[in-house]
């Protein structure tokens, strides 16, 4: 549920308007038990987040918005994904226009990284099963995004040169890989298509590292899920192209949900040709106690490294 504020915004001080601000978030703990170590931790849900909002209507069609994403450990101030205790990430500041489409300016998620989150049982992308080298967020980015043209969306992201690094996690968590970033210049692009119960979506992503020695690295995903209202099947197909290091990986990834009431139970097998990850399996069992508050429990096998997750998911 989202909490509306009133609040004025920058704007008003030119157009003498109230812009309507709002703030959304959720919570996420769990017990991480693996097989030397058990810890309290984000969970595969993405962690701990809140997100202040603001939009107004600017007339003539046109509509402002802009958001700041505030990311935050809940069990210490030291956060293995940042430098301190918080840190941002998916902040932006944008203008749409109907049926023309919307700009956003700043942090944002790679197209590659959201149509990839459609071959995905928990809605989050496993880069440590697809084994992806490439961005999953694209700092001092421009994306645009078309408006829905009979089940089609097409976005393209441009982030711009010499753009600084955020040095990647070793963490196989979803929370840890989800806030990674990359240098250089990347571009990317992406066309999805949803209609009824499928949704299908191509993505291909190009970064240029400039930091890490000038290497190149091309990806390009397809995935696609379809609702058959009592299960719900994924896929995802990657293909990474390292221009000099190598590392080219292809993988493919296979994933069933099933709702069962309150529960969601899941289970999804990934396997690719890179020489540190060749087969992960993943189960999750989701319990929602409200519209707003999830128990989970996902068990994850990464070449027989076994991760087990015990957490609880609050939104607002």
């Amino acid at each position: 549920m989202k909490k509306t504020l009133v609040a004025i915004a920058a704007v008003a001080v030119t157009t003498g308007a109230m812009a309507e601000a709002t703030i959304t978030g959720l919570f996420d703990l769990a017990v991480n038990s693996g097989s030397s170590t058990t810890l309290l931790g984000s969970g595969p849900n993405g962690g701990s987040e809140v997100t202040v909002g603001i939009s107004e209507d600017l007339g003539n069609g046109l509509t402002g918005t802009a958001a700041l994403t505030v990311i935050g450990a809940v069990t210490s101030m030291g956060n293995s994904n940042v430098t301190s205790g918080f840190a941002m990430y998916n902040s932006y500041v944008g203008i749409a226009l109907a049926d023309v489409g919307s700009v956003k300016l700043g942090s944002q998620w790679n197209p590659i990284f959201l149509t990839a989150t459609i071959g995905e049982i928990t809605g989050r992308w496993n880069s440590a099963s697809l084994a992806n080298t490439a961005e999953l967020q694209n700092t001092n980015s421009i994306t645009y995004t078309s408006p829905n043209i009979s089940g089609f969306t097409f976005s393209y992201q441009t982030q711009l040169t010499n753009s600084a690094d955020t040095t990647s996690s070793t963490s196989t968590s979803y929370n840890a890989q989800n806030f990674n970033s990359t240098g250089g210049h990347a571009t990317a692009y992406s066309l999805e298509y949803a209609n009824g119960g499928l949704k299908a979506g191509y993505a291909n992503s190009k970064d240029d590292n400039w930091a890490y020695g000038g290497d190149t690295t091309t990806s390009t995903v397809i995935a696609a899920s379809y609702d058959f209202g009592i299960a719900k099947l994924h896929y995802a197909h990657l293909v990474t192209d390292e221009a000099t290091s190598g590392t080219d990986v292809t993988a493919n990834s296979y994933g069933v949900s099933v709702p069962f009431g309150a529960f969601v139970l899941g289970a999804q097998a990934s396997k690719n040709d890179a020489s540190t990850v060749k087969t992960t399996n993943s189960y999750i069992a989701n319990y929602s106690m409200s519209k707003h508050t999830t128990v989970y429990y996902s068990n994850n096998n990464a070449n027989s490294v076994v991760t087990n997750q015990l957490g609880i998911k609050m939104a607002f």
